[in-house]
């Protein structure tokens, strides 16, 4: 069925992949015998769909194949001489077919796409005020200052010579508005798939690199990261995308896959929604996030002798090779305390170099230590831990604390549940269901940093 269920626009309906009759789970030997060889050794998994790789998928070579030799040939002269990517090469050539309308091979699926695709990047004001203080909320704010940037020096002049090269197409000038639509459809429905490509050593062969393409039908698969019911893989041999059960399924029943293992950042900025108790979930710190924020308060004389030394033992921390951030994780959680099990020790060796005595030539630090951390690393990595719950959990910077999330969701649902309608839009319950992740997993690890260094204290 087409569509999507990550558009989150006004129309109420959902879509998504489902299967039109009983799909069973067959052991390995009554599969033998109902189905025949060719799925005998397929093992508990059932061949439910075919994509034939060179008919239908939409990868960063289908531009240079187009029909029409002057079409083809802007893309491959706007490809060489770098004024678009791959990626983007495919968005101008959605947007392509849409302009041939009846004359495109690609119109039926262009016709069933949503026209409002999920994805951050379309988070309005009044949306973006739902993740305050999050790495998302910065994230999309760069986005959208900086994609309007690009489509009028460098992608509409682009798109304008393609369209010039089509006699066919419907005239008229490409809006920002057309751009963002298939700018948020292929990132909420690309897949990395090896495309091949003509090999560098002269011989005239093939070689196959990843590249973010689209696979029209496979595309309306949507995401469930713990109750996947299918996946998908690219048959070398048949050069087809084969779509799997893996599990036994019902008429009506939707087919879900998975799109990898990730965090709710990475599903909230390019698909539009995220999963409650994403084991994938994390939290990433970058030490230039806090720099100003550790010296905040004193004079500024003092905050600049402090940042210039802060910077001084980051470029040594960076000389040595560790890392200037780090992933918080969810998988790392005790779900029966709440509190981190461990801090990431690549990144707690960095913290030690930034604790370090300056008259200490190996650069690390020195004092009381528990296990492999120093007083002074910990009692950073608490102040860092105390700073991210802050911005994510105060009414200045964030959006309130975890328990107030809670409360919000439950009255959301309860107003469902009793027939009116909640104050929540779908988009607005993701960001919150995305905000309460990260608030959750700042506390595990603030917890286990203060613990740890209240242990030391005590010794």
């Amino acid at each position: 069925k087409g569509g999507a269920r990550r558009d989150y626009g006004t129309e109420a309906r959902e879509f998504g992949v489902f299967a039109g009759r009983r799909v069973p789970t067959l052991g390995r030997l009554q599969r033998w015998a109902a189905m025949g060889i060719t799925l005998g050794f397929a093992g508990r998994e059932h061949l439910v769909a075919t994509f034939p790789f060179d008919a239908v998928a939409i990868t960063p070579a289908t531009p240079l194949k187009d029909g029409d030799k002057g079409v083809a040939l802007a893309f491959e002269q706007a490809l060489a001489s770098g004024q678009i990517d791959a990626r983007e090469a495919v968005i101008l050539y959605l947007i392509l077919q849409e302009r041939r309308g009846e004359g495109s091979e690609w119109e039926p699926y262009i016709n069933v796409l949503p026209k409002r695709p999920g994805s951050s990047s379309l988070l309005s004001e009044a949306d973006l005020r739902y993740i305050r203080g999050t790495n998302l909320f910065k994230a999309v704010q760069s986005l959208q200052a900086e994609l309007p940037r690009e489509f009028s020096n460098r992608i509409l002049p682009v798109m304008n010579s393609i369209l010039e090269a089509d006699p066919s197409t419907e005239r008229g000038s490409v809006s920002y508005d057309d751009y963002v639509k298939y700018f948020t459809t292929f990132w909420s429905r690309t897949l990395a798939l090896p495309v091949p490509i003509p090999s560098e050593d002269g011989r005239g062969g093939m070689e196959f690199m990843e590249l973010d393409s689209i696979v029209p039908g496979l595309d309306f698969a949507n995401h469930s990261g713990g109750a996947a019911n299918a996946r998908w893989q690219l048959d070398p041999k048949s050069r087809a995308i084969q779509l799997y059960a893996t599990r036994a399924l019902t008429e009506g029943n939707e087919v879900f896959i998975k799109y990898g293992d990730r965090s709710n950042e990475q599903l909230m900025f390019q698909y539009g929604f995220a999963e409650e108790d994403n084991p994938n979930d994390s939290i990433m710190l970058h030490l230039s996030q806090f720099a100003e924020k550790m010296f905040a308060g004193e004079e500024t004389k003092e905050m600049s002798k402090s940042l210039d030394e802060w910077n001084a033992r980051v470029s040594i921390a960076r000389d040595k090779g560790l890392p200037l951030k780090a992933f918080l994780c969810a998988r790392d959680i005790d779900r029966r305390t709440g509190a981190a099990k461990a801090l990431p020790e690549a990144f707690m060796q960095t913290l030690e170099v930034l604790v370090a005595d300056p008259s200490c030539e190996t650069g690390e630090s020195t004092g009381k230590r528990t296990g492999d951390h120093s007083f002074g690393a910990l009692a950073l990595a608490t102040k860092m831990f105390q700073s991210v719950v802050y911005t994510l959990e105060s009414q200045s910077e964030g959006t309130g604390t975890l328990e107030a999330d809670r409360a919000l969701l439950e009255r959301d649902s309860q107003a469902s549940e009793e027939g009116s309608e909640g104050s929540l839009t779908s988009y607005q319950r993701m960001c919150i269901i995305y905000r309460m992740g990260q608030k959750r997993i700042a506390r595990a690890y603030l917890q286990f940093a203060q613990e740890q260094l209240s242990k030391l204290m005590k010794e």
